[in-house]
């Protein structure tokens, strides 16, 4: 079972999983610029395809493509130019606390549906500050803090094959209670939304298939651990205490009589 104690092994495990799954989304990244950041997008670059930055103040038509117009007069034609989310993979979003809502909402748009994309944001924003726009940040199935990880705590442990992993995915099965536990998991916790419960579905799901095997128990922890925990709002209430029958009373044994 990964160190999920760790949060730097927790932020890799993050990234193999929505590799093998990209409807989970992403990952948000809370960590200011330095080697423990440069460290984690070392991983990211060695992986199967390099990611495309993006900016928090792209325009519409960086995203989505526009008029190319040196390419316009050259050809005597109109000539398109693609944008960005052209593109399927892997996303990096530094400065995502400062993304406008506007431009948050067409990226948490472009998540759902149509081609596998995935973003990596990096909130840099301080504790008295709000994070990324909720349009964005819901749809980001991980989120792992990583403020307060030295660079010798850094350690990534060994990715694995996960383009095997992906081809096994679809042979996961789900536990029929499952989602119904989930659901009820999420009550517990005070987490909010339709789409935790699928998050964690999906990463139990991804993290079998990384183990090569269905669905254990400790696959639901991992994916609790990494969906859920950092959107609970509440810790669940105990559960009270059981009554206990009052005793019956003993029948008084009569004394022997004396000889």
């Amino acid at each position: 079972m990964p160190d999920l104690a760790a949060p730097f092994a927790r932020a890799c495990l993050a990234l193999d999983l929505m590799r093998i799954d990209p409807s989970l989304g992403g990952l948000r990244i809370v960590a200011r610029a330095g080697p423990v950041r440069d460290r984690l997008a070392q991983r990211l670059v060695s992986a199967d395809q390099r990611p495309i930055r993006l900016h928090p103040s792209m325009d519409d038509e960086a995203l989505f493509g526009g008029l190319d117009v040196a390419a316009t007069l050259a050809a005597g034609a109109p000539v398109m130019r693609a944008g960005r989310l052209a593109a399927q993979g892997l996303f990096l979003l530094p400065m995502a606390e400062r993304i406008p809502p506007a431009l948050a909402a067409r990226l948490g748009a472009a998540l759902e549906g149509g081609p596998e994309r995935m973003i990596v944001a990096f909130d840099e924003s301080a504790e008295d500050e709000d994070g990324p726009p909720a349009a964005l940040s819901d749809r980001l199935g991980f989120c792992v803090d990583l403020s307060d990880v030295g660079l010798a705590d850094a350690v990534a442990p060994p990715p694995g094959d996960l383009a095997a992993a992906r081809l096994r995915l679809r042979h996961i099965l789900t536990p029929p209670d499952l989602p119904q536990s989930l659901a009820e998991l999420c009550a517990a916790f005070g987490v909010a939304g339709a789409r935790a419960p699928l998050f964690a579905l999906r990463a139990a799901r991804a993290s079998a298939a990384m183990n090569d095997r269905q669905i254990t128990d400790a696959d639901i922890e991992t994916a609790a651990a990494l969906t859920l925990a950092h959107r609970a709002t509440r810790s669940p209430e105990p559960s009270a205490p059981e009554e206990e029958a009052p005793e019956e009373p003993r029948p008084e044994l009569e004394s022997e009589p004396r000889t």
